[in-house]
């Protein structure tokens, strides 16, 4: 006995365990199946008529009888409490619309399927119904919802209609079918009205069941079934959707006998009680008398509205159809018995193909249930260095882990938490510091999961150590953070290499500048000069008479005046003086001026130059904002710029050489543009003048700084942008700051 038990418990799992596995496993294989044997009544009595239509059976049978059933079932009691409810509300009120042959609302009276249904009731019970009207579907819910009425006998399985009160036991389902001409045969589905149209009354079911299900197709809303009918006819629309039974009724009483049913939808029409809330029992007397009525009377009150001559209006296609799905239900069935002898077997092969998974994973898989671990595989053991599942089986995840974690957080505390959201959510993903038996922490990367058996929440676990990985991280964390610490004093490097250079481009434009300067200075000295030349041959020549007062006056005008040209001479020499001293003298602050006010200091400082050589210079000045600049920094480009101008006529002997210099306003900030006449860049170096060290002069002429510098200065120090494109006579810089 004991080999026996070994034999088929090779694990030794206690006996919870092997009877948790069975229910498991009893789950998976019968999912949401019937009852064995379990036969429907209402389909095999469509399956008569369709058959009976055919005329392949030469006797009415009665579905009643030709099926058994358990007579239990059949026989209508009450317990003394419902019946005590009877008694007390022998009387109750209702109502309906219209919706021929469903509901007939006639004579102050509901008559149709669901009139006949309702009188069944009535028989059955006891109840009497008394019928209160109402003009449309919502006034009837408005009724319902205050307490107006006790019940409505024709209610789907809408969720607004469900919020609202009990729901009944199913007492009839009809298809939804789909009516069109005869341009169409026989329609599977209705993905084949993508992109066209389909008539429903607004508001309906089936309105309700194309908008969310069917998106593409085109709804064209009625305010009855008979305008959708007769839009399907006149052309209009391409189909109708909707109930079964209304449908063949008004194909019938319009004599549309051009449209059919050519197919049927995946939705079926549930009919349901809806009872107010608080009737619990008058629900359970409702359902006892809906399950007494038999297949029989079914199909009578089916025959009795539904008229005979629909027949005509059934695209046989359809009746194929559901032939088939009759041969393909009896082929399952068959299938199902002959497979019954064999999924012993297989379920027990998937058992053990679930059970070497389970145990031979190399993550560790846990199973919690109440807090506690009740089950786990091979790979926790190992992973926690424990001799054998039994030391970590029925221990709460904080037993085996630290006291606190990383974060400073209780692990009693956070593992409640964890497990808390998980089971709330139904998935949980974290990363967990947990104890080996050695003492030595490691870090697990931990997934729950809940999951729903033997009506019990469990959660399922699986655990990856992660430790390897997190010393790996670390070590990234530090190399990055000593990359970083790099990286900054290289940057700090390249700003120091940054300020020589941007000295090194000042001192090789020094020698231009004195130059320039020598350009400013020569007017006002030869001003000076001729002025004093001029004074001393006046004393020489005595031109004036001293010796009156009239000559003594005249001389003084004439000497007050000399002396103010010569005052403005040296006044003109100290102002530039200032602006070169100004050029070179390093910015420490940034000052908020005019874009203008830079450029009018560099052009003081080379206008003279430039009308020596013959170039015309021409300015707009239209900007009037203000910006926090480096003034002499953005003098450094302006010179740079204009003087690469100037050399650059010099060299090609340019004629009525000019440039112009244009200031604008933008959205965003100022637009500088500075355009030549001097025949422009070639295209072959046009994107290289930027780069250092780079220049189109000999070697005496040029360093290849300047440009480089200028970008530097306008795009790093100022946060703006300098390019170049060439235009119809020359090149054009442009500069754009934010501000």
């Amino acid at each position: 006995m004991v080999c026996e038990s070994a034999k088929y418990n090779s694990q030794g799992k206690s006996k919870e365990a092997l009877l948790y596995e069975a229910h498991a496993l009893k789950q998976l294989a019968y999912f949401n199946d019937l009852d064995l044997g379990h036969i429907d009544g209402h389909k095999i009595q469509r399956i008569y008529d369709i058959f009976n239509l055919f005329g392949y059976v030469e006797k009415k049978i009665d579905v009643d009888t030709f099926i058994y059933h358990d007579n239990a079932k059949k026989k209508l009691t009450f317990t003394l409490k419902q019946q005590q409810w009877i008694d007390a509300h022998p009387v109750l009120t209702y109502s309906e619309v219209n919706w021929n042959p469903s509901s007939v609302i006639k004579n102050g009276n509901m008559h149709g399927i669901m009139g006949d249904y309702l009188d069944l009731v009535s028989k059955k019970t006891g109840l009497t119904f008394v019928f209160k009207p109402s003009h449309s579907w919502d006034d009837v819910l408005r009724q319902f919802k205050e307490k107006k009425i006790d019940i409505i006998p024709g209610v789907d399985s809408s969720l607004k209609e469900k919020n609202l009160g009990l729901f009944s036991d199913t007492y009839a389902q009809h298809p939804m079918v789909i009516v069109t001409d005869a341009t169409y045969k026989y329609i599977e589905n209705l993905d084949l009205f993508t992109n066209k149209t389909i008539a429903v009354p607004e508001n309906y079911t089936s309105h309700q069941f194309i908008k969310k299900h069917y998106p593409d197709i085109k709804i064209m809303t009625t305010k009855s079934i008979q305008e959708a009918l007769l839009l399907v006819k006149s052309g209009e629309a391409d189909a109708y959707v909707g109930h079964i039974a209304p449908a063949l009724h008004y194909i019938s009483a319009l004599h549309l006998d051009d449209l059919k049913i050519s197919g049927l939808t995946t939705f079926k029409f549930k009919h349901h009680y809806l009872i107010q809330k608080t009737d619990s029992e008058l629900l359970a007397i409702i359902n006892k008398a809906l399950l007494t009525i038999t297949e029989k009377e079914k199909k009578e009150i089916y025959d009795n509205w539904v008229s005979a001559t629909s027949q005509k209006v059934i695209d046989y296609t359809v009746v194929w159809q559901l032939i088939a799905g009759f041969l393909t239900l009896l082929f399952i069935v068959s299938y199902f018995l002959i497979m019954q002898s064999t999924l012993k077997n297989e379920i027990q092969a998937q058992k053990e193909t679930f059970e070497t998974i389970y145990q031979k994973s190399s993550d560790g898989v846990f199973i919690i249930e109440d807090g506690k671990f009740v089950d786990c595989n091979e790979s926790i053991v190992k992973m926690l260095g424990y001799p054998s599942r039994e030391k970590v089986l029925d221990l709460h995840p904080s037993d085996l882990s630290p006291e606190f974690q990383p974060d400073g957080r209780a692990s009693l505390e956070k593992a409640n938490e964890m497990m808390h959201i998980a089971i709330e959510t139904g998935s949980n993903n974290f990363e967990w510091m947990h104890t080996r038996k050695n003492g030595e922490n490691f870090w697990a990367e931990i997934v729950l999961t809940k999951v729903y058996l033997n009506h019990k929440d469990l959660i399922h676990v699986v655990w990856r150590d992660i430790q390897t990985r997190k010393e790996l991280e670390a070590e990234i964390l530090q190399i990055n953070s000593s990359l970083e610490k790099r990286v900054q004093e290289e940057v700090n490097k390249n700003r120091g290499k940054d300020k020589q250079l941007l000295q090194q481009s000042r001192m090789a434009q020094m020698g231009e500048m004195i130059s320039m300067i020598a350009h400013q200075w020569r007017q006002p000295l030869g001003a000076i000069a001729a002025t004093s030349i001029d004074l001393k041959m006046k004393m020489m020549f005595e031109s004036y008479n001293l010796d009156n007062k009239e000559g003594q006056k005249e001389c003084a005008v004439y000497l007050d005046e000399q002396l103010t040209n010569i005052e403005t001479y040296v006044e003109s020499l100290s102002t530039t003086i200032d602006d070169f001293r100004n050029f070179y003298k390093p910015n420490k602050e940034k000052k908020l001026l005019s874009i203008n006010v830079p450029i009018q200091k560099s052009l003081s400082i080379i206008e003279a130059s430039a009308k020596a050589n013959g170039v015309e210079i021409i300015t707009h000045f239209k900007s009037q904002k203000t910006l926090e600049i480096y003034d002499s920094e953005l003098m450094q480009v302006f010179l740079n710029i204009i003087k690469n101008a100037q050399d650059n006529f010099k060299e090609k002997q340019i004629a009525n050489a000019s440039l112009m210099i244009e200031t604008k306003d933008t959205l965003s900030g100022i637009e500088v543009s500075i355009s030549d006449n001097g025949g422009g860049i070639p295209d072959a170096i046009i994107t290289k003048i930027f780069d250092p060290y780079f220049s189109t002069k000999d070697e005496k002429n040029g360093t290849g700084l300047g440009l480089y510098m200028s970008k530097t200065i306008i795009q790093e120090h100022h946060d703006g942008k300098l390019s170049v494109k060439n235009n119809d006579t020359g090149v054009t810089f442009s500069i754009t700051l934010k501000g």
